[in-house]
């Protein structure tokens, strides 16, 4: 007998069972479009967002989000509470950014794009782009991979949510203070690095989830409550499934962001 499921789910074929073994990849690209303007994107296999940001080098001026593949109907509405951040200052840390503002309210990977514009606009680069790559899991372990701009690159051996190594992330565990620890510790484009790497090895996740099978947001695990626009109380009985919006990038990093 002859069975394709999901990621990461059980395959049968000819009666022997196997485990299908794909690749999570996320890419994201920021770059200054023209002086007091910076436009990024990020598409992985559930999203593509993108946000347009212009500032005055001291504050953010104008803020403008891009819904092109998400997973519920509601995504696209997050662009109306991250336009509510205009005023954010510059900042050289992420973590900074998140301290003004109010990330639970708008989608979590359009707030991604627009706190790494926020820093790339402080920091006056002309582009950041990072590329990830994490296997699918087996037994719990994986590796998170991610290279970034000048040769920037990290490498992470991962079992459930610690990291096992190499040095000096080695031994840290991916929760409880994990970004205040990586700013403190680490220089301040390894701590970037490390902070978007960190995100995309949870969203990895979701590859072991088939959201097709929902037909609503509501129906997924209510301790997601809150987390971020569509899981707002006032939302999500209102999110409705995108069927057929996920996608498989294995061994097809050219085809993100093309």
């Amino acid at each position: 007998m002859a069975m394709k499921r999901h990621k990461n789910e059980l395959v049968v074929v000819a009666g022997v069972a196997e485990v299908a073994v794909g690749e999570y990849r996320r890419r994201i690209e920021v770059a200054t479009w023209a002086p007091g303007v910076v436009v990024g994107e990020l598409e992985d296999d559930f999203h593509r967002f993108g946000v347009v940001l212009g500032h005055d080098d001291a504050t953010v001026t104008g803020i403008e989000g891009v819904a092109r593949r998400f997973p519920w109907s509601t995504c696209p509405g997050a662009v109306d509470p991250l336009r509510a951040e205009v005023g954010t200052e510059l900042c050289p840390t992420l973590s900074g950014v998140r301290r003004q503002t109010q990330p639970q309210l708008t989608c979590t990977h359009m707030y991604d794009v627009f706190a790494l514009a926020v820093v790339h606009a402080h920091d006056g680069r002309e582009r950041t782009a990072y590329d990830i790559v994490v296997p699918d899991r087996e037994d719990g372990r994986s590796r998170a991979q991610l290279t970034g701009p000048d040769g920037l690159a990290l490498d992470w051996q991962i079992a459930r949510n610690t990291i096992e190594g190499p040095p000096p992330c080695g031994g840290r565990p991916l929760y409880g203070g994990f970004v205040g620890w990586a700013e403190e510790t680490l220089d301040p484009a390894t701590a970037e690095a490390a902070i978007v790497l960190r995100r995309a090895f949870y969203i990895s996740l979701g590859r072991m989830v088939d959201l097709d099978d929902y037909a609503s947001a509501s129906e997924i695990d209510p301790r997601q409550l809150g987390v971020c626009h569509t899981f707002q109380p006032d939302v999500v009985a209102s999110s409705v499934r995108v069927r057929g919006a996920t996608r498989d990038y294995s061994g097809r990093p050219d085809a993100l962001l093309s």
